[in-house]
Order: structure tokens, then sequence, then C-alpha cells
């Protein structure tokens, strides 16, 4: 099956695929992860644009004049925003003018979602027994993860014209870097202290 014309896209992107050794079913897992992982970039992306906006407008509407009113509005949307299921997301923020016009694909996406998530295990499992219909179904996961991938690179440039339209100031390379910085840190401690709790453990 790696030898067909139709995979030479999944091949390129993943070399590994070429291997004697590959075995399908254990990619087809990895794969699905990589493709959760897309969505949840979408996800986020969706919560940005929840956080800042309303940022943006606490600015223009002089509520927020401080470093710790931003900080508050900034903290309070944030855990208003992750706390929302992605569909009442996409609710909060359809009608921010950057990204109206995208609603029906963000919720295309959002429905792709919801099928993996509730029913590709049990309805796609047949595809994971065989290599030669593990390496169609994997094509097909490719072609999900860019549909999503290009929707998150549209929604970066999107959210960019939001905070050019607020005047927002944009986070610099090394400010970024020092907030993962400290995420690291933040786990190698744990980890060396036996603390760790996952986001699910409560």
């Amino acid at each position: 099956m790696r030898s067909d014309p139709m995979f030479a896209d999944l091949l390129d992107e993943f070399p590994e695929l070429a291997s004697e050794n590959v075995v399908i079913e254990k990619e087809l897992y990895a794969h699905f992860g990589l493709l959760f992982f897309s969505f949840a970039l979408v996800e986020h992306s969706l919560i940005n644009f929840a956080v800042f906006e309303a940022v943006g407008k606490g600015f223009q509407n002089g509520a927020i004049r401080s470093r710790a009113e931003w900080e508050n509005t900034f903290d309070q949307n944030f855990n208003r925003a992750k706390s929302l299921s992605l569909g009442n997301l996409i609710k909060s923020v359809k009608s921010i003018p950057e990204i109206a016009s995208e609603i029906e694909e963000i919720s295309a996406v959002k429905s792709n979602r919801d099928y993996f998530a509730h029913h590709f295990f049990r309805d796609e499992i047949a595809y994971f027994k065989s290599d030669q219909r593990g390496w169609l179904l994997l094509n097909k996961l490719r072609d999900v993860r860019h549909q999503t991938h290009n929707l998150e690179d549209l929604l970066k440039r999107k959210f960019d014209l939001m905070c050019k339209r607020f005047n927002l100031p944009r986070p610099t390379a090394d400010q970024l870097a020092s907030v993962l910085a400290d995420y690291e840190e933040d786990s190698m401690n744990a980890a060396s202290r036996g603390t760790v709790k996952f986001g699910w453990e409560s």
C-alpha cells in the first residue's frame, strides 16, 4: 500500500511510514492524537478571541485603566471561556466581526471533532484490523487534520486583525518563551517532588 501514489503526500509528511516494520494500527492511534491536538488548537484560538475581545472592549470603554484591572478582566474571561463547551464557545464569539464569516467553517470542524470524540472508534474499528484499510484511514485522518490546521492558521491571522482593531499589543517571542519556560519549570518541579497532578484529577 505504501507504494500507491495516493499515499505520496502522507509519506512525504511522515517518512517513517515507509519502514517495513511500521505497525499501522499503532500509527492510527498516534494520528488520532495528532488530529485531536489540532482540534485543541482551534478551540484555544477561539478562547483567545473571547478573552481578548473582552479586554479590548474594556480598554475602549474605560473599564480597564490599570494593570490590575487588565489582569482581572483577562483572568475572569479566560476562566469563563475555558469552562464553556465548544458549542457554547462558538456561540460566544460568533458576533466578533473578524470571524463572523468563518463560523460555518468553525462549526464544520466542531462537527468533525464531535464525531471523532464520540463515534470514531466504534464506527471505524474495522479499518484498524487490516493494513490495507488502515492506510486508507490514515490518509483520511491526514485530510481532516490539514483542514483543521488551515482553519487554525486562518484564525491566527484573524486574531491579529482583531488585536489591531483594539490596538492591543501582541506578546513578543521572548514573552511567550518565558511563559513556556515557567510551565516547563513547574512540571519539572512537580515531577521531582512527586506531586504531579493532571488536569482531569480532582
